[in-house]
């Protein structure tokens, strides 16, 4: 299998993370590196107390009570006891049968960087962990899942429920559709079993999916974890209740978003926190709550609760609230002995915005990184990039942009619209300074004229291009066929396609190849040619 890289140049704020943006370093904890990384690890053990890492190890240990486990997975999960013990933690919500193949990367990207930590630290141990977003409660969000490029749903009624704690039911039929699109190769037949034993029959998609992620991963010991935990909850009820004191998330997150804003123009806050950063369970399912007058309002709840009441519930019953977008990191670095954290760009985008909250919680700010990326091609797309003269990183551009460009190379007419506009515009501003020497009631006359003629351009080049076209019809169409097998729906491969079909190809091998190849803190994606 050949592999190539292709360099990221994004001048996005979170490519700044991995490029050292020195505008960066009061939002973040460090830079990612190794050493860095290692270097964090001293900070992380003054804060971790021997009791927190007692509920930790308690807690994995009855979410693994009816899973057997490797002896890779037992060191690590016992390893956690030890003060000297770090995690570097990825995640992601319950897709169905993993969903995008991104799901597999964020897991590879954590497995790497421990491997490489682990080599290189003599003094700490660094364990893999793989977050669940077990209480998130948007079910179309992880219900499909896309083969052979089929899209498959997951038809069920879930009542706004937290998606970790649904059954199977009526998950047979989604089963059955994702196993005929399984294309018949090598390992199709163990892809098989590994659906029919972990999702055929489950009480909830959490043990579900824990126990098809140890299948595929138990040798590299990454422990998977359920927050969904009255044990974890009860660690976490007194910041529950300083939300509701003091809105110390809402001030602190805002505070911060306004601050980056004046180091990066052009950021766009990820997530905008709320008054209340968490929600309730109950019947109605995962719902907010909002602050009323005085009070507090529970929605789908008819009736106001007081400060005190909803203290008190907290108090009694913290397991039946659960932290948004914003307030669950804050969650996860209580209850992990966390240094690092491996997220996608937005999860990047969201998590730079929360170092203050951390600080005036006393929690230590993780160093953050992005996962790696990879693109799948096979040889007949392989060969066609080659035929079309065109290089991978020419593909990393919307579709119109690369065909336009493609065109322009194509026709021995070279044209150029841009210079035809800025000529014409140059010449009516010439005409508008003489107007407003003489008669400014001219100008609008003018202007009229300038739209007029600019609009002729537009149809011009449209008719160019389209004569342009049909000349190269077969370029270009081999253009776009590449560009769709890359980006399905206008949408990158990796957020699409899930992985089942390339296992079924390669078994336990695809991860061997992934951790071979990807580079962790580099601007790098990663381009792997299957073979025929």
């Amino acid at each position: 299998m050949r592999s190539s890289y292709i360099d990221i140049t994004n001048e996005d704020i979170v490519f700044g993370l991995m490029n050292n943006n020195k505008k960066l370093e009061s939002f973040i904890s460090d830079f990612p590196s190794y050493d860095n990384i290692i270097n964090h690890s001293e900070k992380k053990k003054l804060e971790f107390s021997k009791e927190k890492r007692k509920i930790l190890v308690a807690e994995i240990k009855q979410q693994y009570k009816e899973i057997k486990i490797s002896k890779t997975l037992n060191n690590n999960i016992n390893s956690l006891l030890d003060e000297k013990t770090f995690s570097v933690t990825s995640g992601h919500q319950l897709s169905l049968f993993s969903g995008p193949i991104y799901f597999i990367y964020k897991i590879i990207s954590t497995i790497k960087i421990v491997s490489e930590l682990n080599n290189r630290s003599k003094k700490q141990k660094f364990v893999p962990i793989f977050w669940l977003a077990s209480e998130d409660h948007d079910f179309d969000e992880i219900s499909q899942v896309n083969i052979s490029g089929k899209s498959l749903k997951w038809e069920k009624e879930t009542l706004n429920q937290p998606v970790g704690k649904i059954n199977s039911d009526k998950i047979e039929n989604v089963i059955k559709k994702y196993k005929n699109e399984i294309i018949d190769s090598k390992y199709s037949n163990k892809l098989i079993k590994l659906i029919d034993d972990h999702y055929i029959s489950f009480t909830s998609l959490s043990k579900a999916t824990r126990s098809f992620i140890n299948s595929l991963f138990s040798e590299y010991g990454i422990i998977v974890i359920d927050a969904d935990s009255k044990n974890f909850k009860e660690t976490f009820a007194n910041n529950m209740k300083n939300e509701v004191l003091s809105g110390l998330c809402k001030m602190t997150v805002s505070k911060q978003i306004q601050d980056i804003k004046k180091s990066f123009k052009d950021y766009k806050p990820q997530v905008n926190p709320s008054d209340i950063n968490f929600f309730k369970i109950g019947d109605s399912g995962r719902v907010r709550i909002r602050k009323q007058g005085s009070g507090f309002k529970i929605d789908k709840d008819s009736k106001n609760i007081t400060k005190d009441h909803l203290m008190n519930e907290i108090a009694d019953n913290p397991e039946k609230f659960s932290p948004n977008v914003i307030m669950r990191p804050l969650y996860q670095e209580m209850i992990l002995p966390n240094v690092c954290f491996i997220g996608g760009s937005s999860e990047i985008k969201y998590w730079i915005q929360l170092k203050s909250y951390f600080d005036k919680s006393k929690v230590v700010f993780p160093i953050l990184t992005i996962r790696n990326s990879a693109f799948f091609v096979n040889s007949k797309i392989s060969k066609n990039i080659e035929k079309s003269g065109l290089k991978m990183q020419n593909f990393f551009v919307s579709k119109e942009k690369l065909l336009k460009d493609k065109l322009s190379q194509l026709s021995k007419t070279n044209l150029n619209f841009d210079d035809l506009r800025k000529t014409l515009s140059n010449q009516f501003e010439y005409f508008k300074k003489i107007s407003r020497e003489t008669d400014k009631s001219f100008i609008g006359a003018i202007s009229a004229q300038e739209k007029k003629q600019l609009n002729g351009i537009d149809n011009l080049e449209k008719k160019f291009y389209k004569s342009q076209k049909i000349k190269h019809q077969q370029e270009l169409e081999r253009i776009e066929q590449i560009y769709n097998f890359l980006y399905p729906d206008n949408i990158p491969q990796e957020r699409v396609i899930n992985f089942g079909n390339i296992y079924a190809e390669l078994g336990d091998n695809l991860f061997k190849i992934l951790i071979k190849n990807f580079k962790p803190f580099e601007n790098k994606i990663l381009v792997l040619e299957l073979e025929d």
